[in-house]
C-alpha cells in the first residue's frame, strides 16, 4: 500500500535515488536494484506490488520482458545506453 509521504521526503529520497545510480551502467545486473529504489522514493512496496521480469509481446508480433510492472501504475524496461527499444 503507497505511504503519504510530505513532498520534500519525495524529493529527498529522489536525490540520494540519483546519486546511488548515477554510475550504473549494467541493465541486467541493476534493473531490480533499481526498481526497488525507485518505489523507496514514492513509499510503496516493491514485493506486494511490482511484477519482476514481465513477458510481453512487442509491437510486430516479438516477445520481450519488462523489467517492471505495477498494473495501471507503472511499466518499467531499461535497456543499456544507447540501445533504444520499442516494447
Amino acid at each position: 500500500m503507497p505511504v503519504n509521504l510530505q513532498h520534500a521526503e519525495i524529493l529527498s529520497r529522489a536525490h540520494h535515488f540519483a546519486k546511488e545510480f548515477a554510475d550504473a551502467r549494467y541493465e541486467l545486473g541493476e534493473a531490480q536494484n533499481f526498481i526497488r529504489g525507485l518505489c523507496d522514493v514514492f513509499g510503496f512496496s516493491h514485493k506486494r506490488l511490482v511484477s519482476f521480469e514481465q513477458r510481453v509481446k512487442k509491437f510486430g508480433g516479438g516477445r520481450g520482458r519488462i523489467d517492471g510492472f505495477y498494473p495501471g501504475r507503472l511499466l518499467i524496461a531499461s535497456v543499456e545506453p544507447h540501445q533504444p527499444q520499442l516494447i
